[in-house]
């Protein structure tokens, strides 16, 4: 409810891993247009959890609607959902993913 209640609403999530509550909000209707949901984690992690939503024909179809299409790799450049790959450990690293290309 408190997202977008009050104009442009970022939520950054540190550590994501597997969790899809972006993808739940999105599932269910409930994402204000705008919102935009930022998830970060290891690389290995979020590559792999990019593997995975590409693979399953519902969850790609999701993002599709949600962020149109994507360009075909981490730090992309959507509307409403950015996977961050970077260490929580690496200030500077993690900063600089966060000011890419969507910033």
């Amino acid at each position: 409810e408190f997202a977008g209640k009050w104009g442009p609403t970022q939520v950054l999530s540190l550590g994501a891993g597997f969790d899809t509550t972006f993808l739940r909000f999105a599932g269910e209707g409930a994402l204000p247009s705008a919102l935009r949901f930022f998830e970060v984690d290891f690389v290995q992690t979020m590559t792999r959890k990019e593997a995975i939503l590409k693979s399953q024909p519902a969850t790609a179809a999701l993002l599709a609607s949600v962020n149109g299409p994507s360009n075909g790799g981490l730090d992309q450049t959507l509307p409403q959902y950015v996977m961050v790959a970077a260490d929580l450990r690496d200030i500077a690293s993690l900063e600089s993913a966060l000011r890419g290309p969507h910033a």
